[in-house]
């Protein structure tokens, strides 16, 4: 018979514990390996780009209506499978990242063949990606217990280890912020999604059986590609808490989405950015 722990009862908090407890030894291990193994490091980018601008990019459906050209003369992070866009572009973003490793596990002969652009990826996804010479291994602890609305995210912008958020961008603006840009942009981040009625939902796990509706490409996550259930409230914190922690730094995070349901990150014109 099947059945779950309510939230905050005794057994539950007992799990969580014992979890959380597991959880520490298992990232002090990864973190030995991690020193030994390491050769490509992030340290070389720290503060590497100091006072200047930077463009985060989401993959949602508001890309399509923006002149993302207008972008090749600034660094720009991308993430996941933003890759279907390269061939369109005048230009190839500066980094490209992923963390969910279900988006590893599918893209994998893609984000493997990549080149000229810099991948960056959590430690734990190496036995799913093979290493490349511009494949840099970062530290990402993963967040054991799901956080609710009241409660944020670890958020770091100084050390070489990074914090889980609900989505790939949380990790996206840690890197920014590490990197020393002082003046950050988002966009493509509509943050609304639907699951079409024909997916496979099992656990937390969405198999599409159709075009992916929620992104810049139909294939995105289309007939056979995985992805988790999206929780739009929890990283609406995320980006929030992201928001607070940069301000406190001095770093300046802006909305430049068109349109889109991303709330209290200060909007501004993605075309007024630029000298056109």
């Amino acid at each position: 018979m099947k059945y779950s722990l309510k939230r905050n009862s005794f057994y539950y908090n007992i799990r969580y514990v014992l979890g959380k407890k597991k959880k520490s030894i298992y990232e002090f291990f990864e973190h030995i390996l991690f020193k030994k193994s390491l050769k490509q490091s992030i340290l070389p980018f720290r503060d590497k780009y100091k006072g200047k601008r930077c463009f985060i990019i989401g993959n949602g459906p508001s890309l399509n209506s923006m002149n993302l050209n207008l972008m090749k003369d600034d660094f720009v992070f991308c993430s996941n499978s933003f890759f279907l866009k390269f061939q369109s572009l005048a230009f190839k973003p500066n980094i490209i990242t992923v963390e969910d490793h279900l988006v590893a596990e599918d893209n994998k002969r893609q984000l493997e063949d990549l080149d000229e652009i810099i991948k960056i990826f959590p430690f734990d996804l190496r036995k799913t990606i093979v290493k490349d010479s511009n494949t840099i291994w970062i530290e990402l602890r993963r967040a054991f217990k799901n956080i609710n609305k009241e409660k944020t995210f670890k958020f770091n912008t100084k050390s070489e280890i990074f914090y889980w958020g609900g989505t790939v961008l949380y990790m996206n603006l840690q890197l920014a912020a590490y990197m020393g840009f002082k003046e950050i942009y988002l966009i493509g981040v509509d943050l609304s999604y639907n699951i079409p009625k024909d997916a496979i939902i099992n656990g937390s796990v969405i198999t599409s059986q159709s075009d992916d509706p929620n992104h810049f490409d139909p294939v995105y996550f289309g007939k056979g590609k995985r992805w988790h259930i999206p929780e739009t409230e929890r990283m609406q914190v995320s980006f929030s808490t992201a928001y607070r922690e940069l301000n406190k730094n001095g770093v300046k995070l802006f909305n430049a989405t068109k349109g889109g349901n991303l709330q209290e990150i200060p909007r501004v014109n993605y075309n007024d950015l630029f000298n056109v």
